[in-house]
Parts: C-alpha cells; structure tokens; sequence
C-alpha cells in the first residue's frame, strides 16, 4: 500500500472491525477476530481493562452491546437465531460473574417485550451495501485485512557493514496495519545506525496475512533468519509492536536459540481467554491444560504454549533469549504484559506515558535502544533512569 498515513490507517481500522463483526462467523478461523477481538488487536483507550476482570470481555464493553443488534425485526419476538444469540451471551458472560449475569439477562428480557420499531433497523441494508462497497475497495487498495501471505515474506534490509564485520542484526516486525517503512518513518533506524555499533537492520512485511494463515514463523525463519545466520550474523535482536510482539514471542518460543534477545512493545498476547486466564490467577500460579495437543482452537492452543513457554521465566533467564518488554500507561495490552513483567529483571520493563501509538513507542525504543544495542555489552540492559521502569507495576495495583 505505500507509506502509510495515520488517517487511513484508523479509517481501514475502523470499517474492518464492522467488516469482521458482520461477515466472519466460523469460529475456529476467526475467534479472536469478531468486534471486541479486533479490540484486542488493536486496543482502544476508551475500552480499558480494569483490574479484577475476567473472561473475553469487561463490563464495559457488555455495555455497548445495542438492543437492535440482538432483537429481532420489528413488531415480533426474537426468532431461533436471536433467541441462540442471547442465550449464547448469557452462558458466556453471566456464569460466574454476579450481577453482570443478571444484567445481560435484564437485557435479553428486555429486547423480549420490544416492540417499537427502530430507524436503525431501517437503515441496516444501506449499510450493508457501503460496507460491501468498502471492504471491495480496501481489498483493490490492499488492505491489510485482505492481504495474502506471500513466499517468501518480503523484507526491507538497511545494511550497512555485511553479515562480516556487523556487530549483529535487529529484525523489526510492524503491527497491524502497519508495513517495514514505519520503522523508518518514526526513526527506529535511525536511531540504531546513529548509536554506531555496527549493527545491521532489517524490517520484515509480516503483515497480518501470515498471522491469519498462522505461517508467521515458519516464514519468518525460513526467509529472514536462516538466510541472515547463513550470511554469518550471529547475534540477532527480534523487535516486535502490538501484533508483531506476538510474532517476535511466538518465534522466539519455537526457536529459542536462534535468537539473543526479543523487545516487544504493547504487544498482542494471543487468545482473549488465555490471557483472562493469565492475568485473574498470575503467571507464577496460573497453570496451562495437560494436554494442549487436545484443543481444537489454533490460536486458543498456541497461545497456550506461548504463554506456558513464557512461563519459565519465573525461574531466571537462564539459557532463554533475554524479554524486554514495554508499554505506554494508558495502552489497554498493559494488563497481560504486566503480569509477564512481574517475573522478569527491573531492568527489562519500561513503561512510559501514552497510549497505543507510535508517539509513544518512539520514546520507549529511544530508551531502550542505547541499553540494549549501545556500546556495552551484547543485550547488556542497565537502567538510566528509575521512571523509565516498572519494578512492581505500582502503578497498576
């Protein structure tokens, strides 16, 4: 798609989440993808994660469900398909949860006795013809929604001193939405090759088509790694934001020795439920099912086992790629990463003010980069400043 701006990139945000939420039903292809999933992908400040929440959704989002999306036409009662679609919220968000139960069943009896007809209801099949007319036009403009997998996965290389006399590569991996020139376009590049220590770069266009085909890290190594240890790199960094942190921590748990080190930046952590899970018992407590070969799910299963791999670090570093971690206050992935922080070194957490943005970002690698890839040594962290960590995320207590 070419440089990216801000404004199309919020705007193609926007229509896919209604996009996804109104045409994507199959749950094994698509869960974690539905309106609130796509949240989750690409958090919003207006729907926080308060603590003590568990589940797929909070209390909030329960709250921007509409009548007119859940009752029937107009003038009856909610036929099979209504009526499966409100007991199916009911067993989901009500078991277990008090009087938020009680609140969707206020709900469901609610839309029962409605009978007034609805100008929304009205105004729904012109709204489905823009929206066809939309997502017709996001798929010619390659919108990342769309986008294919392609092998092997494209890569924007900045190298300046070769595989021979490269002290070692950083790969970078976008976000959603995103392609390998925001790298540029924010000054990441530029900021490793002005701390001059011979380290090479490289941005992959992991766009979300390889998460969506669930080939991310087969490509990743098969196109980027391998061929960058062939050439004689030996050190190598992973740098992932938001869904490109999943993609960095998912590498990384396949392939834990092919990596020195992983930074992921407000990242995606995989399955909703799995990081409910997670973040209601604690890392150190939380304990992963038996037999995850079991679980028919593909992202409920791998997140599983990302999350059970990540585990480990409450026993040390050990012979594991070093986990830099990072995060803007206000951004709604601060949850799930808090908790991963809570078993890592002070030194390896860093939080700053913002949101999920690259303004925000910007900042926190403008820190990071010199401890970690400055002239000391390889991975070394040592923090300058005691407000750029998060010892204990007191914060957030």
């Amino acid at each position: 798609m070419g440089a990216i701006t801000d404004a199309s990139v919020i705007s193609e945000h926007l229509i896919g989440r209604v996009i996804i939420a109104l045409y994507m039903s199959d749950r094994e292809t698509t869960k974690g993808m539905t309106l609130n999933g796509i949240n989750a992908w690409l958090p919003s400040p207006d729907i926080p994660t308060a603590p003590g929440e568990s589940g797929r959704h909070g209390a909030r989002e329960r709250s921007r469900v509409t009548p007119h999306v859940i009752a029937g036409r107009a003038g009856r009662a909610p036929g099979p398909r209504e009526a499966g679609l409100t007991s199916r919220l009911i067993r989901s968000r009500g078991e277990g949860h008090g009087r938020r139960g009680n609140h969707v069943a206020d709900l469901d009896n609610g839309l029962r006795r409605r009978r007034a007809p609805s100008r929304d209801l009205v105004k729904r099949p012109m709204l489905l013809v823009a929206l066809r007319l939309a997502a017709a036009a996001m798929v010619l403009s390659g919108c990342p929604f769309f986008r294919s997998a392609t092998t092997p996965m494209p890569a924007v290389e900045h190298s300046e001193h070769g595989p021979d006399k490269a002290r070692g590569l950083v790969v970078f991996l976008p976000g959603f939405g995103d392609g390998p020139d925001r790298f540029t376009a924010n000054g990441f590049v530029q900021r490793v090759r002005g701390l001059n220590q011979g380290w090479d770069l490289v941005a992959a266009d992991a766009h979300f088509g390889y998460y969506r085909s669930w080939s991310i890290v087969r490509r990743l190594r098969e196109d980027v790694i391998e061929p960058a240890k062939a050439k004689g790199y030996k050190e190598i960094w992973l740098v992932g934001i938001s869904m490109g942190g999943f993609g960095a921590i998912s590498y990384a748990q396949a392939y834990p020795e092919e990596v020195a080190g992983v930074v992921i930046m407000a990242a995606y952590m995989g399955d909703s439920d799995v990081v409910g899970e997670v973040v209601e018992q604690g890392l150190r407590q939380w304990r992963p099912p038996p037999d995850l070969s079991a679980i028919e799910d593909g992202e409920e299963r791998h997140s599983y086992a990302v999350w059970s791999w990540l585990q480990t670090y409450v026993d040390g570093q050990g012979d594991k790629p070093k986990m830099v971690v990072a995060w803007g206050r206000s951004d709604s992935a601060r949850r799930p990463l808090g908790e991963l922080a809570k078993v890592l070194p002070e030194g390896q957490v860093f939080t700053a003010e913002g949101g999920h943005k690259w303004t925000t970002w910007r900042g926190l690698f403008a820190t990071i980069a010199p401890l970690l890839l400055g002239p000391r040594a390889p991975g070394l962290v040592q923090p300058k400043r005691a407000d750029s960590l998060a010892p204990g995320l007191p914060h957030e207590r």
